[in-house]
């Protein structure tokens, strides 16, 4: 009677992992669309300007939307209690003629208790209430936008930075060392 009895724990518990599981599947799913959507009014650009898009591997520009697939759960195919990734392409256009490019950044996205965590690179945890106003989503959006500011602008003082503060060493022997008859 024990095993049965431990046989049915542990199918109740399989039973209660699955329903969590797809709740904080439904719930990172609902908020990463809320992102997809928001983060073009942030910007001040055409909806269109703003993609979800798968987080790792090759995307196309031109798929207006990939539902599930911008969210890392769709390759594993299978759905589990962990932090969950989500690829964000943003169109930026050029200033001085017409042309464009897209960039990508990942998300990650995790639900904790009664909030919704989002983070971006190295950046802070930014917490949301699972029952949000979309004002609530702007420290989300200011943590993309600065990822997305800091891949273009890092690389840019790091190298002015290198071109004028040069320093330098001279190799030097054994007869520079010390004192000099």
């Amino acid at each position: 009677m024990a095993e049965n009895s431990r046989a049915h724990n542990l199918a109740s518990a399989a039973d209660q992992y699955g329903k969590e599981a797809l709740r904080h599947l439904n719930l990172i799913r609902a908020f990463g669309q809320e992102i997809v959507s928001g983060f073009s009014a942030f910007l001040g650009v055409h909806h269109l300007d703003v993609r979800g898009v798968p987080s790792q591997g090759g995307w196309d520009p031109d798929v207006a939307d990939y539902r599930d697939a911008k969210f890392s759960f769709f390759e594993r195919g299978i759905i589990s209690i962990e932090p969950i990734d989500m690829g964000l392409a943003v169109r930026v256009r050029h200033i001085q003629d017409d042309g464009y490019f897209w960039a990508r950044i990942v998300l990650t996205l995790d639900v904790d208790g009664a909030d919704i965590m989002a983070w971006v690179d190295e950046a802070a945890t930014v917490r949301v209430p699972h029952t949000h106003q979309t004002a609530e989503l702007e420290p989300v959006f200011q943590s993309i936008y600065d990822s997305l500011l800091k891949n273009f602008t890092d690389p840019v003082e790091r190298l002015r930075s290198l071109a004028s503060g040069r320093i330098g060493f001279q190799v030097g022997s054994e007869r520079h060392h010390g004192t000099r008859a």
